[in-house]
């Protein structure tokens, strides 16, 4: 697509990113368990929303990423780089409250995206997993200042530091470290993944593409991450993996929760404070 081109959609595309966008918003915060999923979903079959968004998200969804604003809230804020850099332990689970997007109006959850922060090269090292085979292909990409591992975009990638920070809210969950033969597991199945096409779809029960929370559900499944019904679809919601840790899991707890405080500064939350603006599931009926 040329530049200066890249939000001129036509016609027929148009009213479909508005279509999906009225149908997002209108449920955006609204979710089901999964067994109070529809009856067609329950029969396996596909309805009009989530057959919109396969015949369309690929062609929409580069569009839809650019409408965005330049930056989150705690981007600018003093200290913030330092103090998340040292609070943070490898492996750690990042969910993110993204900067204002349209992606982010059509996501059914207070945090809109799931991140692991691998830890820097020394950490790996000591955990001995550079010399993973999965991981050392990935060596230059990780010296050259990519410690972090997400599902965005067009694929499960490798990122830089910044995408932990250039947003509006964060919390640290730690996991419960069951020592380096867990953590070399760890690092393997996640470096598995890379390159896994992003599931612009959001659908759980589509095995080729994966979002940022599937992947944390697949290779942390000890968290048991529940299915829920959003959107026409059955999706893993990231508040989900917030409220797993706040609600007592041995599994994972709440390390930080870091918000915008003055126009210069950020307040750090407790486990209470994330549990208050968590999203859940609406009772059937």
């Amino acid at each position: 697509m040329a530049e200066g081109a890249r939000y001129h959609l036509g016609p027929g595309l148009g009213a479909v990113l508005l279509a999906l966008l009225l149908a997002g918003c209108a449920t955006q915060k609204i979710y089901f368990v999964e067994d109070d999923a529809p009856a067609y979903a329950r029969d396996g079959r596909t309805g009009p929303l989530l057959a919109l968004t396969q015949a369309f998200g690929g062609a929409l969804s580069p569009v839809v990423r650019n409408l965005a604003a330049p930056h989150g809230e705690l981007i600018y804020r003093e200290g913030l780089t330092e103090f998340v850099k040292s609070e943070l332990k490898p492996l750690d689970i990042v969910l993110v409250r993204s900067r204002p997007a349209l992606t982010r109006a059509l996501i059914t959850s207070h945090f809109t995206h799931a991140i692991v922060w691998l830890g820097t090269e020394d950490e790996m090292r000591h955990a001995g997993a550079l010399s993973l085979p999965q991981v050392r292909p990935f060596t230059k990409e990780l010296a050259a200042g990519r410690p972090v591992l997400e599902s965005a975009g067009d694929a499960v990638r490798l990122s830089p530091f910044s995408e932990l920070i250039d947003v509006d809210e964060i919390v640290i969950l730690r996991l419960r470290n069951r020592g380096a033969q867990w953590q070399r597991a760890k690092y393997a199945a996640l470096f598995e993944y890379l390159g896994t096409p992003f599931d612009y779809n959001f659908d759980v029960r589509d095995g080729a593409r994966l979002t940022c929370a599937e992947l944390i559900a697949i290779v942390f499944p000890e968290l048991g991450i529940p299915v829920r019904f959003a959107r026409g679809r059955y999706a893993i919601i990231p508040d989900d993996i917030a409220r797993i840790a706040v609600d007592g899991s041995p599994h994972i707890s709440v390390r930080r929760y870091i918000r915008p405080d003055t126009p210069q500064s950020y307040a750090v939350g407790v486990s209470s404070d994330v549990r208050a603006i968590l999203t859940a599931p609406q009772p059937s009926g």
